[in-house]
């Protein structure tokens, strides 16, 4: 098989895997299922940028940023708003 076939085949594998993720990820009306708000937080706490989390679930950016600040309260993570440590939700410090 040449490599431009290979390349190929792994891209459809990707995109039926993101399929997967978006179908398990979110309800027919767009709202977040417990997978979905768990991927979401997975992603804040392993510094997945929030667009890139946004790109993967195809919603808006502001939609992924809502879920991060509803999470955030219930983090065990030791970033805490006024602390000097990197915020697991969007990388950055406070």
């Amino acid at each position: 098989m040449s490599n431009l076939c290979q390349q190929i085949k792994k891209l459809e594998s990707q995109v039926a895997l993101l399929d997967e993720i978006r179908a398990a990820a979110k309800t027919d009306g767009g709202k977040l299922t417990t997978f979905g708000q768990n991927f979401v937080f997975v992603c804040a706490t392993g510094n997945v940028t929030q667009s890139t989390v946004a790109k993967i679930l195809d919603v808006s950016p502001s939609a992924i940023s809502q879920q991060v600040s509803k999470m955030a309260p219930l983090s065990r993570e030791p970033w805490r708003p006024g602390n000097t440590r990197t915020n697991p939700a969007n990388g950055r410090k406070n």
